[in-house]
């Protein structure tokens, strides 16, 4: 199951990009743990298809030759995918795959996630040195007419 905290995980805080910075390597490391589980947990799952077709492999060959008939492979094949239980672990691993394609794809985005920190941070030095920034307006001290030099 995808992490229900994605979005927020995703999320840049501008206003805080100490903090961001800081978490990031939590985040990657965390996303790229699912993401190695969700490899492991389709290979699982390929595993057991495989060792669902040998077995039904030489249970049809038996049923072949119990008739005195010598099947082609192709024959062999199709008797297999006929069985509904063949079709459910073939579903099962196409779900698995996609997943882990999914949880490749969003550890990958975490990581990225650093570069556009960086990009907010850099950008941020540049527009206090030009004398503007992106902070938040109640981050900005209030200039009293006492302390303003001409």
């Amino acid at each position: 199951m995808i992490d229900p905290n994605v979005a927020s995980d995703l999320r840049i805080d501008k206003f805080d990009l100490d903090e961001e910075i800081m978490r990031n390597p939590g985040l990657t490391e965390h996303y790229y743990r699912l993401a190695e589980d969700a490899e492991l947990a389709a290979k699982h799952v390929k595993l057991k298809l495989e060792v669902f077709e040998a077995a039904i492999d030489a249970q049809i060959r038996d049923q072949f030759r119990a008739r005195n008939i010598k099947p082609t492979e192709k024959q062999i094949e199709m008797a297999m995918r006929l069985n509904p239980q063949w079709e459910r672990l073939k579903k099962d691993t196409f779900e698995a795959d996609a997943r882990a394609g999914q949880m490749k794809g969003l550890a990958k985005s975490i990581a990225d996630r650093k570069d556009l920190i960086v990009t907010f941070s850099a950008n941020k030095r540049s527009e206090m040195t030009a004398g503007y920034t992106t902070r938040r307006p109640d981050e900005i001290p209030l200039v009293q007419a006492g302390n303003v030099k001409n």
